[in-house]
């Protein structure tokens, strides 16, 4: 017990924030093989623990396109620092900066741009230099949608070499990918990006599974295996997906409306029963009539869904996002004892 406390004490000296050890069983010479990224919530708790040695890859939620169109504001900056600060007691974690999250259109008026398109990238190794992080993300959601315009694949194309050109080989550069790749040019894409982070969730809701490993009658739009089969047409190879996973559940709109979080979820309820998918794999809560009213992940199903990762030879796995576990981290957990052996 004396033993474990003191491991714990560099961690918990870092920046004001608490930061703790999933297990350190882990050194330099015996990398993990898979990336693990989580992604983190720039309005999680500044003074709650961080479990850095549950994954390999952080992406900080987010960065965003400035008001001006030529650079990035970080949401949140001081608690921005003390996340990069876990790279000093954790020396083999990359942080990444996400920029984007949800439909934002600045990415269209930017990227149609070229010389707000080069002061955008210009920016972005302005913060990698200047915080000491590993790299940036992408979360366009989604290029040539209805919040953007029909040139935005060809921009996007545009915005990634020019990144990769400011921020130089060695640095990470990501996208994440949502349910279909829609507006992305994929092959051209991946002449810049070291991976996708494919979006794996958020497939059908309401009614339906949102994270579906494959169709049952209680899929509605698609399935994982429907969604890795665009990514696959598209000619992204398995090596270059990390696979999304969610720590969340998403309602029926009624008894559950909306986002609710894995650490939200009751082992029991009085008018619910949790049940088991045996097609899609996944759980489910379901009403007395036998509805299907939350669509979720439990330890089962995220532990196959890791187990997917390896058999394809996937780069990894990625989950959304960080905050949503519940206290003791049992989906987290579950992963790094999966994909990195802790």
């Amino acid at each position: 017990m004396i033993r474990r406390f003191l491991k714990m004490i560099p961690a918990l000296l870092v920046a004001g924030t608490v930061f703790v050890a999933c297990n350190t069983n882990k050194t330099e010479e015996n990398k993990p093989e898979y990336i693990v990224g989580a992604y983190l919530w720039h309005q999680y708790p500044m003074d709650a623990p961080i479990e850095a040695d549950c994954f390999t890859h952080l992406n900080y939620a987010f960065g965003n396109v400035n008001d001006s169109l030529n650079g990035v504001d970080i949401l949140s900056p001081d608690f921005f620092k003390r996340v990069v600060a876990l790279k000093d007691t954790f020396p083999h974690l990359k942080v990444l900066i996400s920029i984007g999250g949800g439909n934002n259109s600045k990415f269209s008026n930017m990227a149609a741009d070229s010389l707000n398109r080069l002061a955008f990238a210009a920016d972005i190794n302005r913060i990698i230099t200047e915080y000491g992080i590993d790299g940036v993300d992408f979360d366009w959601e989604i290029p040539g949608n209805k919040f953007g315009i029909p040139e935005d694949t060809i921009n996007f194309v545009k915005m990634i070499r020019d990144v990769r050109a400011a921020i130089g080989p060695d640095k990470l550069l990501s996208i994440a990918g949502g349910g279909e790749l829609g507006g992305v040019d994929a092959p051209k894409v991946l002449e810049y990006v070291d991976y996708f982070n494919a979006m794996t969730y958020d497939l059908s809701w309401p009614p339906g599974h949102h994270t579906a490993m494959h169709r049952s009658p209680l899929v509605g739009w698609r399935s994982i295996d429907e969604t890795l089969a665009d990514y696959y047409a598209k000619s992204v190879p398995k090596e270059k997906i990390v696979m999304g996973l969610a720590f969340y559940g998403r309602g029926d709109g009624e008894r559950f409306p909306g986002w609710y979080n894995y650490g939200f979820i009751q082992p029991e309820y009085d008018d619910l029963t949790h049940e088991w998918d045996s097609i899609a794999m996944v759980p489910y809560l379901a009403n007395k009539e036998g509805n299907l009213v939350l669509s979720y992940d439990n330890p089962k199903s995220i532990a196959i869904k890791c187990d997917f990762i390896k058999e394809q030879g996937f780069k990894g796995g990625m989950y959304w996002r960080y905050a949503c576990d519940d206290s003791v981290g049992t989906l987290r957990h579950v992963v790094a004892k999966s994909l990195l052996n802790k």
